[in-house]
């Protein structure tokens, strides 16, 4: 109430004791509710971008490693565990014959710096893991192609990295494939 008088410091404290209304704390969840509406969903999609862009990012750098590997031991490597650590003599090329000791010599990695977890695999974006044992697979140009595959992945977030890898999000063309199921095949280098 404005009477133009002074207020006294024992009501205002009594007022400050009393706490917020119902009305008030209404009011606030009501601000607190309408951020939340505008700022959550920038968040989720921020962390799918980054999700997209660590998958992508993976393939590429497996693609680039692959190549150093082939220039210097002059064969595609089997798996991924050639590009973190050199040929062994039990070790063999994406065509199952094992590196020839004059060949494991020129191997002059690691090619990859992320190490491969115990189960096999590389963790990358969208929870799903680059399988260690690399595939090949002959295209419609008739190019056999050495592949990567990525499994544990959905078919929302394969067209997500599609269209980085490829600019469209064709499920059977381009660089990157879908497989039934949860797989990403990247076709990295021609055979």
């Amino acid at each position: 109430m404005i009477t133009g008088e002074p207020v006294s410091r024992s009501a205002l404290c009594r007022r400050s004791a009393r706490g917020l209304t119902l009305p008030e704390i209404l009011v606030v969840l009501v601000i607190l509710a309408a951020l939340a509406a505008v700022l959550v969903p920038a968040v989720i999609n921020q962390v799918g971008k980054a999700d997209v862009s660590q998958l992508a990012t993976d393939l590429r750098s497996i693609k680039r490693a692959i190549e150093a590997f082939a220039a210097d031991v002059e064969r595609l490597p089997g798996d991924l565990e050639d590009l973190t650590a050199a040929p062994t003599l039990t070790d063999s090329t994406i065509d199952g014959v094992a590196y020839p000791a004059r060949l494991r010599a020129r191997w002059a990695g690691p090619y990859l710096d992320r190490a491969i977890t115990d189960g096999g695999s590389l963790r990358t974006g969208f929870g799903g893991a680059i399988l260690d044992d690399f595939a090949t697979v002959t295209a419609e140009n008739g190019v056999t192609y050495l592949t990567v595959r990525v499994a544990g992945i959905s078919l929302a977030n394969f067209y997500q990295v599609d269209q980085v890898i490829d600019g469209d999000t064709a499920a059977g063309a381009g660089m990157a494939r879908w497989v039934m199921g949860d797989t990403l095949k990247f076709l990295a280098v021609p055979k």
